[in-house]
């Protein structure tokens, strides 16, 4: 369909037309515009989220990067970024390959217009020209034509009447002669005119303006066709990023599945355990058959509980004096000396020795089932930490960097796994000190040894646990405490029965002696022994 055969008279509609396809063709790209607007706008909103959601930006969860469900979600949140990044790649490709494109060939295309829309003007005025100089020859022609008839009229009337002299005749004959040479004259004038005026009409719709229409249509064509080539160049734009997208969301998937709920429970187990057992059943206190105690225990009950409470909230440390003092040979021999002289005072008074016989034998039972128990939980330490260890040695041989989050958390979990082992081999090493001075005042009471010998028993079993660890010690304490580990291995020779336990409890003990030297000389709390 060609504009010049069916729209040849129609040029002042092709004119708006062409008008309307380049604001259609700007509109596009204004279109285009305000798309990577959107665009870097969401990538812009999309990282200020994620930065928002950054835990590291976020001081109060810092402890919580070792759950793999907050590791996952930080790895998301970074994979997002990557999502920002290729809307930001969309914006920039749009920006460049399409919306200046579209602004250059908007511009070129007014220029062309106006330069075919100014050809087309100068050709219809030039028509337009030709038929006015053929409308004025006409009607001089027509003016002429009258004229002359008219003329022509008197001359005959003239010569018809016998009144008018010759003269008057001779005047109105050359009168008509004259209007009729003018009449020829304008009628030769016409003919050239229309001949012109019909020539300049046929070559302007013929040739001229349809040159014109085609040029014009050929603008609105490359218009229209811009507009299908860069609609789509726009989508390709967008495909092109979408292998990226897809990979990004695939990874987010990969991070979604490493959240594991056992390893998050461990870690919630190793963090907030308290290493402490759960209180032992109440006993039932038959008042009938202690009426006689009744009211000196009634006394003695708010006493116990505000000992009890200042307990709870005093916890020395193993770097006091007083806890130290306690653990040593000297603290040992002034425990046995208070015990030997309460008990001979005891048998002053008629005390009930069956009772305080039972006291000893289930404060020596606690001890094993709280070294059992502490055994255990080692045992459970160790297995963990192999499993860490595996899991550890199986992502460094898929190639992962010491840097890469899993390594640096799995790191985490070995180094609390083994402060835990440490804190439990120490705890151990204490509970074995305290169960072979109960065993030794057992024995001596049971065989009714003197205080000397039960001081020495007792002194060569804390003197040889704690070697270590008072070796370590300055000051007068520390030597006197050697002094005492000296004296207890002099007694091993005259005392073969209770040596060979201190050295069975020795060897039991002596793997957590660095554990206890370490808690010794650092500033950490530990809980006291009861």
């Amino acid at each position: 369909m060609s504009w010049s055969v069916q729209l040849w008279d129609r040029f002042d509609g092709v004119s708006a037309h062409t008008v309307k396809g380049i604001e259609s063709l700007e509109r596009f790209g204004n279109f285009i515009k305000d798309r990577c607007a959107v665009e870097l706008d969401y990538a812009s909103r999309l990282r200020k989220l994620t930065k928002c959601y950054d835990i590291k930006r976020i001081k109060e969860n810092n402890s919580d990067k070792e759950y793999t469900h907050v590791r996952a979600f930080h790895e998301m949140l970074q994979h997002l970024n990557g999502l920002a990044t290729q809307h930001e790649t969309i914006a920039e490709n749009l920006v460049e390959q399409i919306a200046k494109e579209i602004q250059t060939i908007c511009k070129e295309a007014r220029e062309e217009r106006k330069k075919y829309m100014g050809m087309g003007v100068e050709l219809q005025n030039s028509l337009t020209a030709s038929l006015a100089r053929l409308d004025k020859s006409k009607k001089v022609y027509q003016k002429a034509f009258k004229e002359s008839q008219k003329a022509l009229e008197l001359y005959k009337k003239a010569d018809d009447n016998y009144y008018l002299s010759r003269a008057e005749v001779e005047k109105a004959k050359t009168m008509s002669l004259i209007k009729e040479r003018a009449y020829e004259d304008s009628k030769t004038e016409y003919a050239r005119q229309l001949q012109d005026a019909n020539e300049a009409q046929r070559k302007h719709f013929s040739d001229l303006m349809p040159r014109v229409f085609d040029q014009l249509q050929a603008l609105d064509t490359r218009r229209i066709e811009s507009t299908r080539n860069y609609m789509k160049l726009s989508a390709t734009i967008e495909k092109d990023v979408i292998p990226a997208i897809e990979k990004h969301l695939d990874e987010v998937v990969d991070t979604a599945n490493t959240i594991d709920p056992l390893i998050d429970n461990q870690i919630v187990v190793e963090k907030y355990k308290s290493n402490l057992e759960p209180p032992n059943d109440i006993e039932f206190e038959d008042l009938v058959a202690n009426k006689d105690s009744f009211n000196s225990t009634s006394n003695n009950q708010l006493g116990q509980k505000k000992s009890k409470s200042n307990s709870l909230m005093c916890k020395p440390s193993l770097r006091s004096a007083s806890f130290r003092h306690t653990l040593s040979a000297r603290g040992f021999r002034k425990k046995i000396n208070l015990f030997s002289a309460n008990a001979d005072k005891g048998n002053g008074q008629n005390v009930d020795d069956d009772k305080t016989k039972g006291t000893e034998v289930n404060s020596r039972k606690d001890l094993i089932d709280k070294i059992g128990l502490l055994n255990e939980q080692i045992s459970q330490k160790e297995k963990s930490k192999d499993v860490l260890l595996s899991k550890r040695q199986a992502l460094k041989e898929n190639n992962l960097l010491d840097n890469d989050p899993e390594i640096l958390s799995i790191d985490n979990q070995l180094k609390n796994n083994q402060t835990s082992i440490l804190q439990l081999n120490e705890e151990l090493k204490r509970n074995l000190v305290l169960l072979e001075a109960a065993n030794s005042l057992a024995g001596n009471k049971k065989t009714g040894t003197s205080t000397n010998h039960d001081n020495e028993a007792i002194s060569r079993s804390s003197g040889i646990s704690h070697s270590q660890s008072v070796t370590s010690s300055n000051g007068p304490e520390s030597e006197r405490s050697s002094t005492d580990s000296h004296n207890s291995s002099q007694v091993d020779s005259s005392h073969p029965t209770e040596g060979s336990k201190s050295s069975a409890t020795y060897r039991t003990s002596r793997s957590f002696d660095g554990s206890v030297e370490e808690s010794l000389t650092s500033d950490k709390p530990t809980v006291p022994d009861r």
